[in-house]
């Protein structure tokens, strides 16, 4: 269904680390402006919206309507790590902060400018790590596809180095941007 340059890198990565390490290991979800949050294994109607150009007060009603937020902090509560490769908007329905255990790392790969969505929280599992204009050009890849060619190289770093990648990564987020650039 999702047909973007970032979701197709994603599952790029995706399909090499399930080769190396079996489906079950990494769950993918989406968040989608018509049906909330998605299985990626749950087919559904094309459409054609988004959350991208909506005022604060009707990203935060649908976002309520179709209960976003605790529906994301449901699914997160029992996973160490997990991954947010969204834009500001996409962010924003999330309404954070989730409330999990400290133990469970978030990390958002977002735009230099929207650094302060997450940093405003101050809460030591959840992380921004940049993904703009400068890791763009080291990558040589364009902004639709970014966030998805990070987390296929961050893939392709744990199918090579082993699942310590995930390890230091959950320790100190900010490897990802020195991965990334080493497996490109």
């Amino acid at each position: 269904m999702y047909t973007g340059q970032q979701h197709q890198r994603l599952m790029e990565g995706l399909k090499q680390f399930r080769t190396r390490y079996g489906k079950s290991v990494i769950d993918v979800a989406i968040i989608s402006a018509k049906y909330g949050l998605l299985s990626e294994k749950k087919v559904i109607e094309p459409y054609n919206l988004t959350f991208s150009g909506l005022k604060n007060g009707d990203l935060l009603e649908r976002s309520n309507n179709l209960r976003i937020h605790e529906d994301v902090e449901t699914l997160i509560i029992d996973y160490d790590l997990v991954f947010f490769l969204l834009g500001k908007e996409y962010v924003q329905v999330l309404q954070l902060p989730f409330q999990v255990r400290d133990s469970v790392t978030q990390i958002f790969l977002l735009g230099d400018t929207h650094k302060k969505i997450i940093v405003e929280h101050d809460l030591s599992n959840i992380h921004f790590v940049p993904a703009g204009e400068s890791l763009r050009h080291k990558l040589h890849t364009n902004f639709t596809a970014l966030k998805g060619v990070v987390f296929k190289k961050l893939c392709e770093a744990v199918c090579r180095d082993g699942f310590e990648v995930f390890e230091e990564v959950k320790k100190n987020p900010q490897l990802i941007l020195e991965i990334v650039q080493q497996n490109s």
